[in-house]
C-alpha cells in the first residue's frame, strides 16, 4: 500500500489520501497516472491561484495557494497555512527556480518558511521540504505536479521512512485574473505599497534583482546585511562584472531614522578607476533611493533610477531620463539566507579574525552596537595621519565634550608595528569639565581592537571598557569584564580626513 504524506506545509501524517481531485480522481495516484506535462511553458502559465488537492485535511486552514509573479521571479504563497506547525506565511517566499532547460520545470524549498526551532524547522532544514513541481494537466485540470518529500527522494519522516516517489500532490488551478502577475517594470510600479515601520531586521536578508538587464550580472543573488543598527548591501552575484568589485566593503544603506522605510545607497566606490563605470559612480550617477514595501504582500523593495532618479548622462554618450521606479528587489527564503546579527552577541560569536591586516585598517565605519542615541550618528573613521593610525568618531563631536577633532593614535599589542591587534585609549578626548573626564583617567575607555570579518563584512571588533576588564562606571555601576562588546563595519565610504 502507497502511503501519501499529506503535503501542505503543516503537519505531515502518513494517510491513505481519500480527497478527490475536482471529484474526479478518488485518489492521488490515479491522478498521478492520468498527468501529462505540458509540452511547453511561459512564466504566465505557472501563475495563478490554486488550491490544494491531496494535503490531509486539517493540516492547514484552508487549501488556498497561489503563485505570484514579478518580472521573471515567481515565488509560492500559503496563506491557508499561517501559523500551522510554525509555518511563517510573511511577506518573504518560497521563490520558484524554473529550469532553463524545461520551463514546465522548477525547483522549491521550504528551509527558510518554518519557526527556528520548530519540528517542521528541522525536518525543513535537512532537506525534507525541498520539492521539484511540473506544470501539466490531469484529465481536464489545469495542475502543479508535486514530487515526494527529499526531492522525491524519500526518507526520515516522524519516525518513518517516506517513500521515493516523483509525484505526491498537486494543486489545481483556479485562474489567474492579474491580481498575483506583475510581469513587466511598470506593473509593479503602479502596484508597489510603501512600507510605513521598517526595523532593521525587516530590511536584512537574501533577496532577488528583478528588473536587471539579463546577463549584467552573473546571477540576480542580492543581500542586505544587518551587524547591529548597519546595514548595506551585497552583490555577490555582480563580482568583477565591468569591474564591480564585491569585497568586503559593502555600500551602506543610509536610512533618515532607526524606523525608516526609506533609504540611501551609494556606489562610489565600489568600481576601480579602470571600469566605464567608475567617471559615472563619481558623478553620482548609482546614487539611489531605495524604499521598502510589498506589492501583493511579497516583501520588495524599489529602487529609483540612476541619479537618485534624476536621470543623467550614461554610457557611450547616452543618457537616462527621470525615474521615480526603476526596479525591484524581491525577498526570497530560498538557499541560504543572510545571517543577521542583531545582538552584539551573535555578532561576537560569529566573528573571525584574519591573518594579514597590512593597510587594511585604514577607511570608514559605521558604529554597529553603541547605544542609540549616545551619538548622533555612527560614522567613524581609520586614517594615516604622519604615518601613524588614528581615528575619530565624527558623529559623536561636542558629545559629553567628546573633542572629535583630536587623532585618537592606534598602538600596537605586544608587538612593534599593529598588525591584526591594536590598542586604543581616549584619555586626552575629554575635557576636564566632561562627566567623562575621570573615567577616562581612570582607564575606562581604553580598549583592544581586532580587525576580522563578520557575515562577508570586514569589521572591528572592540572589547568592553578597561582594555575588556571591566571596572568603575556610572552612578556606582561596575562594568563587566568583556572581551568583544561592540563592532565597527566598514563602509564604501570617502576615506579622506572627514573634520
Amino acid at each position: 500500500m502507497k502511503w501519501s504524506w499529506g503535503w501542505g506545509y503543516g503537519g505531515y501524517q502518513f494517510k491513505k489520501v481519500q480527497t478527490p481531485l475536482k471529484d474526479v480522481y478518488s485518489d492521488y495516484t490515479k491522478a498521478c497516472n492520468a498527468f501529462q506535462s505540458m509540452g511547453s511553458c511561459s512564466l504566465d502559465d505557472w501563475v495563478g491561484t490554486y488550491a490544494d488537492a491531496f494535503t490531509t485535511e486539517g493540516v492547514c486552514k484552508d487549501a488556498t495557494r497561489s503563485i505570484l509573479r514579478i518580472g521573471d521571479v515567481l515565488s509560492t504563497g500559503h496563506a491557508g497555512c499561517n501559523g500551522d506547525y510554525g509555518f511563517n506565511y510573511d511577506s518573504v517566499h518560497a521563490t520558484l527556480n524554473v529550469s532553463s532547460t524545461n520551463p514546465c520545470s522548477a525547483t522549491v524549498s521550504y528551509k527558510d518558511e518554518y519557526a527556528p526551532g520548530s519540528e517542521m524547522d528541522t525536518y525543513a532544514q535537512a532537506g525534507a521540504l525541498d520539492f521539484t513541481l511540473t506544470l501539466g494537466k490531469a484529465g481536464d485540470y489545469k495542475v502543479v505536479r508535486f514530487n515526494g518529500l527529499y526531492n522525491g527522494k524519500g526518507g526520515e519522516w516522524y519516525g518513518s521512512t517516506a517513500e521515493a516517489s516523483n509525484c505526491e500532490n498537486f494543486w489545481t488551478f483556479n485562474k489567474n485574473d492579474g491580481s498575483n502577475n506583475f510581469p513587466t517594470q511598470s506593473a509593479s510600479c503602479s502596484a508597489f505599497k510603501k512600507s510605513f515601520s521598517c526595523s532593521a531586521a525587516d530590511w536584512a536578508g537574501a533577496y532577488l534583482d528583478v528588473f536587471t538587464t539579463d546577463g549584467t550580472c552573473a546571477s540576480n543573488s542580492r543581500s542586505i546585511l544587518q551587524i547591529g543598527s548597519v546595514l548595506a548591501s551585497g552583490h555577490q552575484g555582480c563580482d568583477g562584472v565591468q569591474g564591480f568589485v564585491y569585497d568586503s566593503m559593502h555600500a551602506p544603506l543610509i536610512r533618515l531614522s532607526s524606523d525608516s522605510c526609506t533609504a540611501k545607497v551609494s556606489y562610489r566606490d565600489e568600481f576601480p578607476d579602470n571600469s566605464p563605470f567608475y567617471s559615472l559612480a563619481q558623478s553620482h550617477a548609482l546614487d539611489f533611493t531605495i524604499t521598502l514595501g510589498s506589492i501583493d504582500d511579497w516583501k520588495v523593495i524599489m529602487w529609483n533610477g540612476p541619479y537618485d532618479g534624476v536621470g543623467g548622462p550614461w554610457l557611450d554618450g547616452s543618457s537616462v531620463g527621470p525615474a521615480g521606479c526603476n526596479n525591484f528587489w524581491s525577498a526570497t527564503s530560498n538557499g541560504s539566507p543572510l545571517q543577521v546579527f542583531d545582538t552584539s552577541a551573535k555578532a561576537c560569536d560569529a566573528f573571525k579574525p584574519v591573518s594579514n591586516c597590512e593597510g587594511a585598517w585604514q577607511g570608514a565605519y559605521f558604529d554597529a552596537y553603541s547605544p542609540e542615541g549616545s551619538c548622533p550618528q555612527g560614522h567613524r573613521y581609520i586614517m594615516m595621519k604622519n604615518g601613524q593610525l588614528t581615528m575619530q568618531h565624527t558623529g559623536c563631536h561636542t558629545i559629553d565634550g567628546y573633542n572629535a577633532t583630536t587623532s585618537i593614535p592606534l598602538s600596537a599589542i605586544g608587538q612593534d608595528t599593529i598588525g591584526c591587534q591594536a590598542a586604543v585609549s581616549f584619555k586626552n578626548a575629554y575635557p576636564a569639565s566632561s562627566q567623562m573626564y575621570d573615567l577616562a583617567q581612570k582607564g575606562a575607555f581604553d580598549f583592544n581592537l581586532t580587525l576580522g570579518m563578520l557575515g562577508g563584512a570586514k569589521v572591528v571588533r572592540w572589547s568592553g571598557l578597561y582594555n575588556g576588564a571591566g571596572g568603575d562606571w556610572m552612578n556606582g555601576v561596575q562594568a563587566p569584564a568583556k572581551s568583544c562588546d561592540n563592532m565597527w563595519v566598514a563602509a564604501s565610504l570617502a576615506t579622506s580626513d572627514p573634520m
